[in-house]
């Protein structure tokens, strides 16, 4: 859909179509121009995963819209009011990318996503391998991040069985913000409750925990409070079975984080992935 430039109808038709280019976190803003849209993070505390994390999501908001950014022309401006000046890593574009392959050994169709995705079955019909630049990625096996989910990291899977897969259905990831550019360096803090809603027995942690029977002395969690940092759970003891990813924020019951029972035998915070 295009118009003539000075067309009465481009403002409309710009409108309708960046409708649903908007921000994920609400300390972030986005000022959308035709040619020229700009991302304004706000920075607490040292702490640039939320910024950081809103351009990658843009770029994805591109892809799906088969727009390009031209990255030669995207400039980083910083403002710090700090008395004294704190070290910066510098934005990097397009610098983590997931590849997800239709054939083993990285053979036939193949894309490259460089943020959450709800459904890649427009890009491909299928996955049998992967190849992760850096950062640390959670796959899951349906669309809208439901199914299995996996933890991965840098590196190379051949084949399904590599991530320890039980077929080749691949239909959604999602990029853990902790490492998209920058290394998570904040505290980690978790909360777990013996019932739902908050109810019961409460227990806080603030590092891994091998055997959630040997410390927290329930072998269910029906809900937790994820207060800060970014955690996996796994279904059994010693981080085996299946895997949870949980970022900040409330869960009432066990299946708002994906799973089908209230088993937790274990779960651990995610570090630095590279």
């Amino acid at each position: 859909m295009g118009a003539p430039q000075g067309c009465v109808l481009s403002p409309l038709l710009f409108t309708l179509l960046t409708h649903d280019c908007v921000t994920r976190y609400e300390c972030n803003r986005i000022i959308k121009f035709a040619d020229d849209s700009t991302v304004i993070g706000l920075v607490r505390n040292g702490m640039e995963t939320a910024s950081r994390s809103e351009v990658e999501h843009l770029l994805g908001w591109y892809d799906s819209n088969n727009l390009a950014l031209n990255v030669s022309k995207a400039k980083e401006l910083i403002v710090d009011f700090r008395i004294s000046e704190g070290a910066h890593q510098p934005l990097e574009i397009k610098g983590v990318a997931i590849i997800f392959y239709e054939d083993r050994d990285f053979q036939g169709h193949h894309y490259e996503c460089y943020s959450d995705c709800g459904n890649l079955q427009s890009y491909v019909s299928r996955c049998n391998s992967i190849r992760i630049d850096s950062g640390c990625w959670i796959i899951y096996e349906h669309p809208n991040y439901t199914g299995y989910q996996y933890f991965l990291t840098k590196g190379e899977y051949r084949d399904y069985q590599s991530w320890m897969g039980f077929n080749e259905k691949v239909r959604s990831c999602r990029m853990i913000p902790t490492v998209s550019t920058l290394p998570y360096r904040g505290s980690y803090r978790v909360r777990v409750y013996e019932r739902p809603e908050f109810g019961g027995q409460m227990m806080e942690f603030t590092d891994d925990c091998p055997s959630v029977h040997d410390r927290f002395h329930y072998q269910d969690i029906h809900s937790c409070n994820v207060l800060e940092g970014y955690w996996l759970f796994y279904e059994h003891p010693n981080y085996r079975g299946r895997q949870y990813f949980l970022r900040p924020g409330e869960y009432r019951r066990y299946n708002e984080w994906g799973a089908l029972t209230s088993r937790i035998g274990s779960f651990r915070l995610i570090m630095d992935c590279y």
